[in-house]
Parts: structure tokens; C-alpha cells; sequence
């Protein structure tokens, strides 16, 4: 069971563009479960701010607690670049917003572990910056900016993580010892 929450960015744009989007969202997610829940969560007037781009979150929440994310943003017509005529552009429908964010969430959900790619990186510093204690986390497929994380943690702080891959959810396994880092700044009682 996933429960999703959906969060239109809706920046100086038609309000109608935040439930074109969750239609299409809803439209692709229903197709595998039957219950998504929809929040939405769009700003109006000053603030909104001045972009004229719009945009959408999802977050899934697993049985377990875990929750999972994904987001898609309006971009110019793919002649804007090249042209650098921006403005003339017309921005990406949010249909197609509201599909592609829900497929990003899917892809997510498939690859498994306790986080979503997008924060693989922050978990693994969080563990090898805690206590001088076994640390062990389970992910996905690792991005390769976890694995540069990797790399930055053993270099900076001498923490090396040890990897076992299970082979029937193609989840890995990490452990370490913590560094054991402290805030100096706070008081005890």
C-alpha cells in the first residue's frame, strides 16, 4: 500500500493547472493501486512569487514508514535552448507534468530500500556521522552521487561502509561504524 501525496507547484499560472496535473497523475498511479490519496498545496497571489513555471511532488509512504519522492517541473519547448528565444516557447502541458512525476515515483517505489534515490547520499552521511555504533541502511540501485558520498565520507571523516547486495529485491545492504561526531554546542542537563 503507497499513499501519495501530491503538491502542486503553481507559480503565476491558471489554478486549473494543478488538477490537470493530479489527473494525470492519478490517471497512471490508479492503474496499479486504488487508493491515492491527493493533497494539493498551491500558492496564489504575492505568494506564488513571480515564475511562471509550474510544477508537482509526489511522496509515497510504504507500510514501513519509508517515504519515497519524486518531482517534475514545466520546462520551455525543446527549440527554446537552442534558439534562446525562451520566452517564445510554449511551457510542457501538465498532463505531461503530472505522468511523468508519477512514472519518476514508480521507478522509485520499483528500485527498492528505505529512500528514494534523490536521498541516498544524506542517509549515508547521517550514518557515518552517528554514533561510534553498527549503522545499517538498505537502498536501491546506488546513484552515482552516493557513490561520490561514498567516496567524500572515507576520505573526510575515515568511515568506510561495508556493502551486501541480496539478490531476490536487488536492494544492498551498507554498514558502518559511526564517527561518533558531536554537537560541542549543546548543553547538557
Amino acid at each position: 500500500k503507497v499513499t501519495c501525496c501530491i503538491t502542486p507547484l503553481r507559480l503565476q499560472v491558471p489554478p486549473q493547472n494543478a488538477n490537470r496535473m493530479v489527473d494525470a497523475a492519478r490517471g497512471v498511479l490508479n492503474q496499479l493501486l486504488a487508493d491515492v490519496y491527493i493533497f494539493t498545496d498551491a500558492a496564489s497571489g504575492a505568494a506564488a512569487g513571480a515564475s511562471p513555471g509550474y510544477g508537482i511532488t509526489l511522496v509515497a509512504e510504504t507500510t514501513s514508514g519509508c517515504l519515497l519522492s519524486a518531482e517534475a517541473t514545466a520546462t520551455q519547448g525543446a527549440g527554446a535552448a537552442s534558439t534562446g528565444a525562451a520566452d517564445d516557447e510554449p511551457l510542457v502541458v501538465p498532463e505531461d507534468i503530472g505522468r511523468a512525476a508519477a512514472q519518476l515515483l514508480l521507478d522509485e517505489v520499483s528500485r527498492g530500500g528505505v529512500t528514494d534515490g534523490t536521498h541516498q547520499a544524506l542517509l549515508l552521511l547521517l550514518a557515518a556521522l552517528g554514533p561510534e555504533e553498527m549503522n545499517q541502511v538498505r537502498l536501491g540501485p546506488l546513484t552515482p552521487y552516493a557513490v561520490r558520498t561514498l567516496r567524500h565520507i572515507k576520505e573526510f571523516f575515515q568511515v568506510q561502509f561495508s556493502m551486501r547486495t541480496e539478490q531476490q529485491s536487488s536492494t544492498i545492504f551498507l554498514s558502518c561504524i559511526g564517527a561518533g561526531l558531536k554537537n560541542i554546542n549543546r548543553k547538557v542537563t
